[in-house]
């Protein structure tokens, strides 16, 4: 068993009360973690080939594919700054 005492842990935190960087801890954090999940996941290829394996029609001289791809990466780099913004 690893030793535990307080050269090892932060200072004011105890074990119990430790949380964990993985989750977002404020209520923006959580919106904007599941944003861009929700975005990201139509970003990828079982939603892209059901929803825009297409070229026809084209908009403003380019497939539909190329700015459905676009709309959503963009979408995603707006989620990441939205989030910057707000400090999460």
């Amino acid at each position: 068993m690893p030793p535990e005492g307080p050269a090892l842990q932060p200072s004011g935190v105890t074990g119990a009360s430790r949380r964990s960087h993985w989750w977002p801890r404020t209520r923006d954090g959580r919106r904007a973690t599941i944003a861009f999940l929700l975005l990201f996941l139509l970003a990828q290829p079982p939603a892209v080939y059901l929803l825009a394996n297409r070229i026809e029609p084209r908009i403003l001289g380019m497939p539909f594919l190329y700015v459905y791809l676009l709309v959503l990466y963009c979408a995603l780099i707006g989620t990441l700054l939205w989030a910057r913004l707000r400090g999460v």
